[in-house]
């Protein structure tokens, strides 16, 4: 489904709208999910994203039957493994990805460092092993890497490396795409 970030957008009439289309909302804070449940807006629509989980935020989607994370760390992983077992509810994760470009490039949020915004290659190797304990289904990557990136051939080939890197971390990212399955 489309999905729209929310980013506390107080208007219900813009809320309202997106529901009726069949929109999916983004949302990166308690209070973005807390406006969201006012208007009655499904667990199956809504994409749980940002670094600052904190247990109260969790809490509350799991409570709305929120049905994808994005995970951005082992911290995060472990609460959301946590709740998963206490609640009985298991929603799909996403790993957030945060690549190191060498060279001159730099990422979106400035730099070329990883952020707190999702983890490395190693960890997540890591991360990887420990979903896979995990009732909680692995949906695959999600990578915010580069912005005001205007050339088609260097947006392709950003993607075909990123590409590359998921599926060194998982040999079964991409098969369905590849396939055509």
């Amino acid at each position: 489904f489309p999905v729209t970030i929310l980013k506390a957008n107080p208007l219900s009439s813009v809320i309202a709208t997106l529901k009726q289309h069949h929109f999916g909302f983004d949302v990166a804070s308690q209070g973005e999910l807390s406006q969201l449940m006012k208007y009655d807006i499904s667990g199956k629509d809504i994409l749980l994203t940002g670094p600052s989980k904190g247990e109260n935020f969790l809490q509350l989607a799991y409570l709305h039957k929120v049905e994808t994370i994005v995970v951005e760390g082992t911290e995060q992983l472990n609460k959301v493994a946590k709740l998963s077992q206490e609640t009985g509810h298991y929603p799909g994760l996403l790993l957030r990805l945060q690549l190191s470009w060498p060279g001159e490039e730099k990422s979106l949020l400035g730099g070329s460092e990883i952020t707190p915004f999702g983890v490395d290659e190693t960890s997540a190797k890591q991360m990887l092993s420990i979903m896979k304990s995990m009732k909680n289904p692995f949906l695959g990557f999600h990578v915010f890497q580069w912005g005001n990136v205007l050339s088609v051939s260097k947006l392709k080939s950003i993607w075909k490396k990123i590409f590359e890197i998921c599926r060194s971390l998982d040999p079964n990212f991409g098969v369905n795409i590849v396939t055509g399955k």
